[in-house]
């Protein structure tokens, strides 16, 4: 666990061999740190790499340049420099410095002297923040400046990582103020070139605010581009993280108070960053307090533990974030994070350095419906019926269909469901291919449908919508059923009855298409008198077609997981899982609580599978775990013998003659690593 600077593999840069992270997040106040004192404490976390404050908002070191404002705390150091103090005793010390920059906002001087620079309500207005002005990416700070602050570090120090905090549009403030679209003069003049003409929208709940988000994701990645090619032609051997087009994708594990807790988010948002095409690591970022506003609010261990778990089971490298210098401020999650640091540390070599995701369900996750929103109900929904069942899968980005059939990483996928996701465009014709190649596609509610209700699969069952969408009190009191219900029109019926919540529209279904069940249309539900009258209709509950290269299209023209996710009762589950089985039949079998999450992965030869205890998640967080025991997972026959370790319990398990493991008791996790099967994943 005590890898120098010089270990890692010469032919591979740095960041591709696992490391792990410590953030101090330092104040003002802090520059008179002792950094001794704080590599003590990161290296006893397990961590061998420092993401320190280095410039932006604050310089930590002797800046020059006159769009900097240097800290004013640095004269209580002798040598006047915390970055020159920190590299020099890191690098001494085998840990790794990745400078954190935040150019979000400047000092009301800097503001001043380039108003050109700042962000622009649509009526003119700045946004300020504790007498900080918030500056616009499409401005000269950003475009230009930037390069000069960068050029600065890296000129006088030997760094090994750049991180850019915040570097967005800002359309709210930290006290969750909404200020609302840009519209200073580079970003109306940028936008009016790009648009053709149209003018920047000024209310975010329009309809503009998604052509507005693809344009100033276009501007960010031009920029993350040139960034980053700018480090490289400078040090080639220098982290960047920086968006979609730097050497690592980020994401950043938090609370915010008034939010109910989707338990999945970390392992959720990592597996998305591991689909990118090209493939990169990711680094998840966990917050050890509550929330911004209250930063000296330490995270329950248990929910901090979560982060860094999820994190680690699902290929990303595990950082903890705190404020100020370790120790000044206290937050219990730490010892627990140290522990599964240390245990990410240990197994670097035979598990993490090699983790790879494994399993054959890909569920594609759509951008939210609206600027901020959160993932749809028909998403989680489905997230959590194959959770629960123990369904192993992996998250794929809607709008990385396409670069992934192209590379062939979606060949490995047995089905990719699609809840819900709307219009595919660009990515319908990679999905046709991969059905062509044998793949499975499942969608659900409007999936793959155009705004005027043509398919856009060809090897769709349905060749377009009929009808309108029907939603809300349209569809109280509609089922779909499985079971024929020859007896409907006595008033008897047979099980299954899956009530339909969210979203349903007819099909113009094509002729060889295999229909399943039938919808049973809304009757009388009030009063209980009169609460009777459903009879079959003539549309299916769902439709699949089978293509002749041996793959299969089948299309749920309801929103089936949002009817889970709203009533959590077993019939949309069961229906769900008979389309899932169908296509991809389950290869491992758990025997395990429904909050227990298995996910799957391989490492070389070796097929890992974590095994998450999510019994603690509560409304707001996760607190302590039930203990599970007798778990059990059954491999697929074999005629080799399969030596396995549970590496958390640090004992060897036996497979046994018909290749079930029989687990010790679960606490927050453990990990199966079984030698040489890696096929059977």
């Amino acid at each position: 666990m005590s890898t120098t600077l010089d270990e890692t593999p010469s032919t591979a840069k740095w960041w591709t061999y696992p490391f792990a992270v410590f953030q101090t997040n330092l104040q003002e106040i802090d520059a008179g740190l002792d950094v001794e004192a704080a590599l003590d404490a990161i290296q006893a976390h397990g961590a061998n790499a420092w993401l320190l404050n280095t410039g932006g908002i604050i310089s930590n070191f002797p800046t020059e340049l006159p769009f900097q404002t240097r800290n004013p705390h640095l004269e209580e150091r002798p040598s006047g420099d915390l970055v020159g103090d920190a590299v020099e005793a890191a690098h001494r010390r085998g840990v790794r410095v990745i400078a954190r920059f935040d150019l979000s906002k400047v000092a009301a001087p800097i503001a001043a002297a380039h108003p050109e620079w700042c962000f622009r309500t649509h009526d003119g207005e700045p946004q300020v923040y504790n007498d900080l002005w918030s500056m616009c990416p499409s401005a000269g700070y950003y475009q230009e400046r930037s390069f000069d602050i960068i050029d600065e570090v890296l000129d006088r120090y030997p760094i090994d990582g750049v991180f850019f905090n915040w570097f967005n549009f800002n359309i709210i403030d930290y006290s969750r103020k909404l200020y609302g679209v840009c519209h200073c003069a580079a970003c109306v003049r940028r936008y009016r070139q790009w648009s053709h003409g149209e003018s920047l929208p000024v209310d975010t709940r329009s309809a503009e605010i998604r052509t507005w988000s693809r344009f100033t994701a276009e501007v960010l990645a031009d920029l993350n581009t040139r960034i980053t090619a700018h480090i490289h032609a400078r040090a080639e051997d220098v982290l960047v993280v920086l968006g979609k087009q730097a050497h690592m994708r980020y994401a950043e594990s938090n609370k915010m108070f008034g939010r109910d807790l989707w338990p999945h988010r970390t392992g959720e948002d990592v597996s998305e960053l591991r689909h990118h095409e090209p493939p990169v690591p990711a680094l998840v970022n966990s917050v050890s307090f509550v929330d911004m506003p209250y930063r000296m609010a330490g995270e329950e261990p248990s929910h901090f533990a979560q982060y860094l778990i999820q994190g680690i089971a699902r290929g990303g490298m595990p950082s903890t974030y705190i404020m100020g210098a370790p120790g000044r401020i206290p937050y219990p999650s730490l010892e627990a994070a140290g522990e599964i640091t240390r245990f990410f540390r240990r197994h670097e070599d035979d598990v993490y350095g090699r983790l790879a995701p494994a399993a054959r369900i890909a569920l594609v996750k759509a951008p939210p419906a609206q600027l901020g929103s959160a993932a749809s109900e028909e998403y989680h929904g489905t997230y959590s019926m194959l959770q629960r069942a123990q369904r192993p899968f992996d998250v794929i980005p809607l709008d990385q269909i396409a670069q992934l059939e192209a590379a062939g990483r979606l060949a490995r996928f047995d089905l990719i469901v699609l809840p819900d996701v709307g219009a595919l465009e660009s990515q319908a014709a990679a999905l046709d291919a991969y059905v062509r190649a044998g793949g499975n596609v499942l969608t659900t509610g409007a999936s793959g449908f155009t705004e005027d209700g043509t398919a856009e699969m060809r090897t769709s069952p349905a060749h377009a919508r009929v009808g309108d969408i029907r939603c809300g009190q349209d569809l109280w009191s509609t089922y779909a059923t499985l079971a024929p219900q020859d007896r409907a029109a006595s008033h008897h019926f047979d099980a299954p009855i899956v009530p339909v919540l969210g979203k349903l529209h007819d099909c113009a279904w094509a002729d060889s298409t295999l229909r399943q069940g039938v919808m049973l249309p809304p009757a009388p539900f009030g009063p209980p008198e009169k609460a009777y009258g459903h009879l079959p209709s003539e549309e299916p509950a769902y439709g699949s077609l089978p293509d002749p290269g041996g793959g299969s299209v089948t299309v749920l023209p309801w929103t089936i997981g949002q009817s889970y996710r709203e009533i959590e009762t077993t019939p949309p589950q069961e229906m769900f899982l008979r389309i899932v089985d169908a296509a991809a039949p389950p290869r491992l079998r758990f025997d395990a609580p429904e909050n227990v999450e298995a996910i799957v992965g391989t490492a070389g030869d070796d097929l890992i599978i974590h095994l998450v205890n999510l019994t603690g998640a509560s409304r707001r967080g996760f607190r302590p775990p039930v203990a599970v025991t007798g778990l059990r997972v059954e491999l697929p026959e074999t005629t080799r013998d399969l030596r396995a370790d549970a590496l958390v319990a640090g004992v060897p398990l036996d497979a046994g003659v018909g290749g079930v493991l029989e687990l010790g008791t679960l606490r927050d996790f453990e990990v199966l690593r079984i030698r040489g099967a890696a096929s059977l994943a």
